[in-house]
C-alpha cells in the first residue's frame, strides 16, 4: 500500500496488511460454534447458552423461517430489542440466504415504512411487544410485505411465565393482531434440517440504513465479506505482543443496540471470533453496567462516549478500579480527550477511540493500547484500509500531510455502492474511494484527526468554524458533563455557534461570558460560541450518540419563540432551557 505512513507505527504483532475474508456468514457462524462448542456463548435474562446451544437455537429458527416462506435473496426486516432472539435471528436469516434489514425500535412508523419499501423487504421478523406490533400495524396496508412474522419474546427467558406476567403488567405484551399480515412463526421442527451451504461471500448480507453523507437515509449494502473483513480488521488490532485478547476466555458486555452496525461487528462478531461470552443487556443503565463489570468479570466493553461519561458520573465510579477490563473501545461519536483520560485513570484500562462509519462495517481507525496518547486523534487506519485526504470540493486532488480535507477510504470492509443507487461522484471518487463526508487530516505518522463533518462545519463571517474543536475545548471545563455546538442562522454573519451544555450534578450553570473567558486562551475569536443554552439533557440517537440534527431542530423551534434574534454587529445571547 503506497503512502501509508501509519504502517510504520503499528505496535509489534499487528499485521501490516490484511486481505478480504472470503466467507459467507452462515458458514463462518457454523465454524465458530464448532470451534468453541462447549464454551459459554451468551447470557441474558438469567439464562445462559453455550456455543453448541446457540447453534441449535439458530438452526431451529432457520427451519421455522423457511417453513414460513423465507427464501434466499429476499430482504427481511428485523425489528427487535436487545434479546437473544435478535442474535439468533441474524444468523438464522443468513442461513436462509436472506438479506437482513435491521430496523430501529425508535423509528416512527413512517420511517419504518420508508425503509421497508426502499429495501423491498418481503417479511419483517419481530417480537410480540406492544411498541413493535403497534408501529407495524399502522403501516401494514402500505408496506408491500408478504407477512409480519412474530416471535414470542418470552421464549428465551429463564422463567417464561414470570417474564410474560411482568410484560403484561407493564402493558408491553401484545396479542397477535387480527390483520392477515401478522403470523406467528410455525412450531419448531422436531429436528433441525440440513444446513444449506451458501458459498458466495460477495452476496449482500445487510442493508443498513444510514444518513450517509447527505442526511437522507439510504441503505448501505454490506456483503458477507464486508462484515467479516471489518471484524477481522478489529480483531487484528488486538494481535499485539502479547495479544490483548485471550481466545476462549473473555467476556464482552453488550449494551449497544443490536440493530446498529457497531453492536453487530464490535460486539457480536468480535465476541464469536474470540470465543468470548456475550453478557447482553437490554439497554445502557449505569448501575447495571457497573455491577456487571465487577460481578461478572467483564473484560471487553464496546461503547459510545455518552456511556463512558455516564459511568464516570456515577457516584461509585471509583469502583471501576476493581474491574477486570482489558479492551474498551469507543466509537460512534468523537471521544473527548478529558473523558478518555479520566476513564483510564479510574479503570486502569486505556479507552481506545476508533473512527468508522456504517459504510465501512464500521471499521476505520484504531488507537494503539501502548505508546503516547495523541490528544485529538482517533488513531491509525486499520490493517487493510486505504485512506486519503482530498481537497474540499475537488475530490480528484489529494491533500498533503497536515492539510484538512475530506476523508476518503477504500478496503475490503467498505461498500461499493448504496442499495438501489449506482455509484456517483457525490459518494465515490473517480478511483473508487468512498467519500465519507468527514473533514480531517493526517499527521506525519499517519494518525488521523477528525475536524468535523462537512455538513456540520459552520461559516461565520466568511470563516470556517469546526464545532468539534469548540466542543473539545468546552469539555475541558470541570463542570461540564455534555456539550453540543451547532450553527444557528444569522442575517449578519451567516451562522453563529450556539453551545448546548448539560452541567454536572451540583454545579452552577455557566454564563456565556464565563464560558467565553474560559475558552479564549485556546480558541480564536471567530470560534468562540456566540450563544449558550443550559439544558438538563441533550437529545441522543438510539445508540446513545448526541444528535445534532435533533438539537438543531429543537433550538430552531425554541429560537422562534424565546431567543433573541441576533442581527447587526456581533452580539451574544444566553438562554437557559430545560
Amino acid at each position: 500500500m503506497q503512502d501509508a505512513p501509519w504502517l510504520q507505527h503499528y505496535p509489534a504483532g499487528i499485521p501490516r496488511h490484511l486481505c478480504a475474508v472470503r466467507q459467507h456468514l452462515s458458514d463462518w457462524f457454523a465454524q465458530m460454534c464448532e470451534r468453541w462448542s462447549d464454551h459459554a456463548a451468551l447470557q441474558a435474562g438469567g439464562r445462559c447458552w453455550t456455543y453448541a446451544e446457540i447453534a441449535t437455537e439458530t438452526a431451529q429458527l432457520r427451519d421455522r423461517l423457511q417453513q414460513a416462506g423465507v427464501l434466499a435473496g429476499q430482504a427481511v426486516g428485523l425489528l427487535s430489542g436487545n434479546s437473544p432472539q435478535a442474535i439468533f435471528s441474524y444468523f438464522a436469516l443468513w442461513q436462509c440466504g436472506a438479506v437482513v434489514v435491521p430496523l430501529s425500535p425508535l423509528d416512527a412508523p413512517q420511517q419504518l415504512a420508508r425503509k421497508l419499501q426502499d429495501s423491498q423487504a418481503v417479511f419483517v421478523l419481530t417480537q410480540n411487544l406492544t411498541p413493535f406490533i403497534s408501529a407495524l400495524l399502522q403501516i401494514a396496508d402500505s408496506s408491500g410485505l408478504q407477512a409480519v412474522l412474530v416471535q414470542d419474546v418470552c421464549a428465551c427467558a429463564a422463567d417464561p411465565l414470570s417474564a410474560r406476567q411482568q410484560l403484561q403488567t407493564a402493558g408491553l405484551l401484545a396479542e397477535l393482531p387480527s390483520h392477515t399480515l401478522f403470523r406467528t412463526l410455525p412450531d419448531v421442527c422436531a429436528a433441525a434440517g440440513a444446513l444449506i451451504r451458501h458459498d458466495d461471500s460477495e452476496q449482500p448480507a445487510l442493508i443498513q440504513y444510514t444518513g450517509g453523507t447527505t442526511g437522507e437515509p439510504k441503505g448501505a449494502l454490506l456483503t458477507h465479506s464486508n462484515l467479516l473483513s471489518a471484524c477481522e480488521q478489529l480483531l487484528a488490532t488486538t494481535r499485539t505482543e502479547p495479544p490483548v485478547l485471550r481466545l476462549g476466555q473473555e467476556r464482552l458486555l453488550l449494551v449497544l443496540p443490536v440493530f446498529h452496525i457497531y453492536a453487530l461487528t464490535a460486539g457480536i462478531l468480535l465476541a464469536l471470533s474470540a470465543g468470548a461470552e456475550i453478557i447482553l443487556h437490554a439497554r445502557f443503565d449505569a448501575d447495571a453496567v457497573l455491577q456487571d463489570l465487577l460481578k461478572k468479570q467483564v473484560s471487553i466493553f464496546p461503547g459510545v462516549p455518552t456511556m463512558y461519561a455516564g459511568l464516570m458520573m456515577h457516584p461509585q465510579a471509583e469502583r471501576l478500579r476493581q474491574c477486570h477490563l482489558r479492551f474498551c473501545c469507543s466509537g460512534g461519536a468523537p471521544l473527548p480527550h478529558v473523558l478518555a483520560e479520566r476513564f483510564a485513570a479510574v479503570s486502569a484500562c486505556r479507552l481506545l477511540e476508533g473512527w468508522g462509519m456504517t459504510e465501512a462495517g464500521p471499521s476505520g481507525t484504531f488507537t494503539p493500547r501502548t505508546g503516547a496518547v495523541r490528544a485529538g486523534s482517533c488513531g491509525l487506519p486499520v490493517p487493510g484500509l486505504a485512506l486519503k485526504i482530498v481537497r474540499l470540493g475537488a475530490p480528484d486532488i489529494t491533500e498533503a500531510t497536515g492539510t484538512k480535507g475530506e476523508i476518503c477510504i477504500s478496503g475490503p470492509n467498505v461498500i461499493r455502492q448504496y442499495w438501489r443507487r449506482p455509484p456517483d461522484a457525490d459518494s465515490f471518487t473517480a478511483d473508487g474511494y468512498l467519500r465519507t463526508g468527514d473533514i480531517g487530516y493526517l499527521d506525519q505518522d499517519g494518525y488521523l484527526y477528525i475536524v468535523d463533518r462537512c455538513k456540520d462545519m459552520l461559516i461565520t463571517g466568511g470563516m470556517n468554524v469546526y464545532p468539534r474543536l469548540i466542543e473539545e475545548a468546552i469539555y475541558r471545563h470541570p463542570d461540564v458533563a455534555e456539550v453540543m455546538v451547532i450553527g444557528m442562522p444569522d442575517p449578519y454573519r451567516g451562522q453563529l455557534a450556539r453551545a448546548g451544555i448539560v452541567m454536572k450534578p451540583g454545579c452552577s450553570p455557566l454564563s456565556l461570558s464565563d464560558l467565553r473567558s474560559f475558552l479564549s486562551p485556546v480558541l480564536g475569536k471567530h470560534e468562540l460560541p456566540a450563544q449558550l443554552v443550559i439544558r438538563s439533557s441533550l437529545p441522543k440517537t438510539a445508540i446513545g450518540k448526541l444528535s445534532k440534527k435533533d438539537f438543531l431542530a429543537e433550538e430552531l423551534a425554541n429560537t422562534a419563540v424565546t431567543a433573541d434574534t441576533l442581527t447587526g454587529p456581533p452580539t451574544t445571547a444566553t438562554r437557559e432551557a430545560d
